[in-house]
């Protein structure tokens, strides 16, 4: 979705930014980086391997920037670290979106609010812990039957 949606901007030349060294072994971090190359793959776009940015490794997107050899627009693994960055780049006057374009994962209540608003592909966490609920109970109650889902 977030491909998508710079896709739809004009950008061509996206950079994606992990996060942290912990987090990026968790299944769902691991996830929506392989939905970031999928997307850019249906897009026939080029995943250039030095827009790939660690979190811990962001001062190399900063050089980039500064170089005018960054991506035009950056997804990142999840708001919280979007907000870290926006921070950064405010104190090192990089203009979002004027240098850079942003879209994180895990939207929060407070992203419209941001200067510049934060654009986020919103994850439908009710909705998610509901079916998770569904299926559990599913489990429970069926744990002798073999019976799909």
């Amino acid at each position: 979705m977030a491909v998508d949606y710079l896709y739809s901007l004009g950008h061509r030349h996206i950079g994606y930014l992990d996060p942290d060294a912990y987090e990026i072994r968790m299944p769902h971090a691991k996830k929506r980086h392989q939905g970031f190359l999928d997307a850019m793959a249906d897009h026939g776009l080029v995943v250039e391997d030095k827009w790939i940015f660690p979190f811990e490794e962001r001062a190399a997107l900063y050089r980039q920037i500064f170089s005018g050899t960054a991506p035009s627009a950056l997804v990142i693994n999840k708001s919280d670290y979007a907000h870290i960055l926006m921070k950064e780049a405010y104190e090192k006057e990089i203009l979002i979106p004027k240098d850079i374009s942003l879209i994180a994962a895990n939207d929060r209540p407070f992203n419209p609010f941001l200067m510049p608003p934060l654009s986020a592909v919103e994850i439908p966490l009710e909705q998610l812990g509901a079916r998770a609920a569904e299926l559990l109970l599913h489990t429970i109650t069926n744990s002798e039957s073999s019976e799909p889902l």
